[in-house]
């Protein structure tokens, strides 16, 4: 079941295997803080493949998905969950696309050197790279940040461990039960399965 409270005040922020390769780590968490955005956790994980494709799961009608797990899987990246600092109604997911955006845009002009021109081009989908920059800036463009944060939280409770977990307990109880939870579930499911095993070995 969903929390939408949970999604709309916290979410991940995954710094992809090019933002570390770079050393742009600090100073983008360095520019989240400036935004308002304040890291509750952060882990530096090396993903496996199987836990690429859950990251990136919305993806896989896209047919750069296998080439974008192979890449998220390649070495490490930097994950963070994050909130909003400000007692507002903005939602934690749009604050954090749009430091997301503004990082993906100058790294396109960056790597291609692209004009106003050529930006209008890819906007429209005609431009002469169209297929080479589209398919290059899905793989590196730096940032990850999910759509909603309830569809990866599986995932977090695997890839963060109980003791990251317990950490969180007073200092973000809401997050910290949502977790718990999440890992709970990963452990009752686990204990099915090797039930269901061992009953049809026996």
């Amino acid at each position: 079941m969903a929390n939408t409270d949970l999604s709309s005040r916290y979410t991940l922020f995954v710094l992809k295997p090019d933002a570390i390769d770079q050393a742009l780590d600090p100073i983008m968490i360095n520019d989240l803080e400036e935004a308002g955005l304040t890291v509750v956790k952060h882990k530096l994980l090396h993903l496996t493949p199987e836990q690429a494709a859950v990251l990136y799961s919305e993806k896989e009608r896209y047919n750069y998905f296998s080439q974008l797990v192979s890449f998220m899987a390649s070495s490490q990246s930097f994950f963070l969950l994050i909130k909003f600092n400000h007692d507002t109604e903005a939602d934690i997911v749009i604050e954090a696309k749009k430091y997301r955006d503004w990082a993906r845009l100058h790294l396109k002009l960056d790597n291609y050197e692209l004009t106003e021109s050529d930006m209008r081009q890819l906007a429209m989908g005609t431009h002469p790279l169209q297929a080479e920059i589209t398919t290059t800036m899905a793989l590196r463009n730096l940032i990850h940040v999910p759509d909603d944060l309830e569809s990866v939280m599986p995932l977090l409770a695997e890839l963060f461990t109980e003791d990251d977990i317990d950490e969180l307990e007073n200092r973000e109880p809401e997050l910290h039960a949502a977790l718990s939870v999440a890992r709970q579930e990963i452990a009752i499911s686990r204990d099915i399965e090797t039930h269901s095993s061992n009953k049809e070995r026996g």
